[in-house]
């Protein structure tokens, strides 16, 4: 176990809590035999224990604690206190004077690196998944949240998969998928790592009387071509930019609109962001929250980045921006995804096996979308 340096107030605070707990436990100890020890334990006007006084009675009272060596050396009150019970302040006192001794310096640091281990313990690992590294970035100026997954898409214990909301609402009618909030999606199909997929439209409620309401269950279309599972279920009416994973398993970001024979997954952006390494201009620059996928020059790693936006913590980014952030994250080609509203990132806790959402959606909530795309992990725990 490696002791992390922390700063000295943290460790203050850490050897007057252990020191507590200790404290407490002494004084349940004395306590013991069915008498009641309240907050005013040490006051026997208050608590209705009596204090031993006498050296039987200090004896009796030093079997019932059973305190092991060490720890008896560092909680032993000064000479002559044995007529009295230590309260917390006397066990504090002594604590701090033995601090010094190296056994009981190694005990204290021990104490300390169990008491904080809680405290270090952080969601997503950087690796959560083998194939799948993750970190996210928090920046000043401008304020932004970055969220970025990397996947080793040549590793075969990884799948990567584009699903659509629920089911098909009309058969062969003009809507193709309902919506479906993407931690829901994840959980149906066990995906380790999802986002929001294509732009889409939806039909507006019967209810409604204002603006369409993005809700689970509205009949929606996706704007593009869409693959699942070797299965087309949506075509563009014109090529757009798309991440296209073959039977083959190879991956590619190219422009389509009806299909390949042999895609086994396809999901569309609205527009291309880097080709060939280089940034592909655009006049827009509206700042929005954002989903973007990548590809490395070998087409060997697929990065995923998601960047909060309209709020105060996080200001989104341009168009312009994700394309210089992809070619920093190694990116040779990337394209723009479904954002603003939509944007989200899932990943599944290893140790919980609970979904989580990672980023701040502007909506305030997860938004329910047509289609996501997915990563599925190969691992002994799945059942």
């Amino acid at each position: 176990m490696a002791v992390v340096a922390q700063p000295l107030e943290k460790v203050k605070l850490a050897e007057q809590s252990v020191f507590r707990r200790i404290a407490d436990g002494h004084t349940l100890a004395a306590g013991a035999g069915g008498r009641a020890g309240g907050e005013n334990a040490g006051s026997p006007s208050t608590s209705g224990v009596s204090s031993p006084t006498s050296g039987a009675a200090s004896r009796t009272w030093r079997r019932r604690t059973r305190w092991p060596s060490t720890f008896a050396r560092v909680l032993r009150p000064n000479p002559g206190t044995f007529g009295q019970r230590p309260d917390a302040q006397t066990l504090g006192q002594t604590w701090m004077m033995t601090i010094t001794r190296p056994a009981t310096l190694f005990v204290s640091s021990l104490l300390l690196a169990l008491w904080s281990a809680p405290l270090l313990a952080v969601f997503p690992a950087e690796q959560p998944f083998p194939g799948v590294r993750y970190h996210q970035e928090t920046r000043q100026s401008p304020p932004l949240r970055l969220f970025v997954a990397e996947v080793d898409v040549t590793n075969p214990r990884l799948r990567i998969r584009v699903s659509p909301g629920g089911p098909d609402p009309d058969g062969p009618g003009a809507w193709e998928t309902t919506l479906m909030t993407p931690t829901a999606v994840a959980a149906r199909d066990g995906f380790d790592l999802a986002v929001n997929g294509d732009f889409f439209s939806i039909r507006k409620p019967p209810t409604a009387t204002a603006a369409p309401l993005y809700q689970p269950g509205v009949w929606a279309n996706v704007v593009g071509p869409a693959v699942s599972d070797g299965r087309a279920w949506s075509i563009g009416d014109r090529p757009r930019p798309s991440l296209v994973v073959r039977a083959t398993g190879r991956v590619a970001i190219e422009r389509v609109a009806k299909p390949p024979a042999n895609a086994r997954a396809i999901v569309a952006g609205n527009v291309m962001l880097v080709e060939r390494g280089n940034i592909v201009a655009h006049q827009n620059q509206d700042k929005h929250p954002r989903t973007v996928l990548g590809l490395n020059g070998q087409r060997t790693r697929l990065v995923i980045l998601v960047v909060d936006g309209r709020q105060g913590g996080s200001s989104g980014m341009s168009y312009g921006e994700l394309a210089s952030e992809m070619i920093r994250l190694g990116c040779q080609s990337a394209i723009n995804l479904d954002g603003g509203g939509s944007t989200v990132m899932v990943l599944r806790d290893p140790a919980t096996r609970r979904w989580r959402v990672l980023n701040q959606p502007s909506d305030g909530q997860e938004r329910p979308v047509a289609n996501v795309l997915g990563i599925t992990a190969a691992r002994a725990d799945r059942r």
